[in-house]
């Protein structure tokens, strides 16, 4: 004896009941080359990670306001209170400049449209515009 369950049904048979079935198969194909494929990918991963590059100098902006805010500086390494406040200061400004250079960058690359745009290199085609639908 067997202990396999076969179940048969025509799949046509049951659809056509009162099942209704909608197709919606229009697709557009798109053939490259590795090459172009490639550099398309490369392209649109250097647009990623410029839309994430004003995160490490925000924190570091961040976290030296609170340090020259909320801390005593004190005489170390032969220096005094006042280079290590203004050490501190100096970092906080040259990472607000970071910080605004990097929100530059990340703008520009979400203006470049992302992965319509790889779209667009892939397939040769011109950025469309948009469609003048009444509203």
């Amino acid at each position: 004896m067997s202990d396999e369950v076969q179940v048969r049904f025509d799949l046509p048979k049951e659809l056509s009941g009162e099942s209704q079935v909608h197709t919606n198969l229009n697709q557009e194909v798109l053939i490259t080359t590795v090459d172009k494929l490639r550099l398309g990918l490369e392209e649109y991963r250097m647009e990623v990670e410029a839309k994430q590059r004003w995160v490490a100098p925000s924190a570091m902006a961040v976290t030296l306001l609170i340090a020259v805010l909320t801390s005593e500086f004190k005489e170390a390494l032969g220096f005094g209170p006042e280079f290590w406040r203004g050490f501190f200061a100096l970092g906080g400004v040259a990472s607000l400049i970071w910080l605004a250079h990097s929100i530059w960058l990340s703008v520009q690359a979400w203006k470049r449209g992302g992965i319509d745009r790889l779209i667009r290199t892939l397939s040769n085609t011109q950025k469309k515009p948009p469609s003048g639908g009444g509203g």
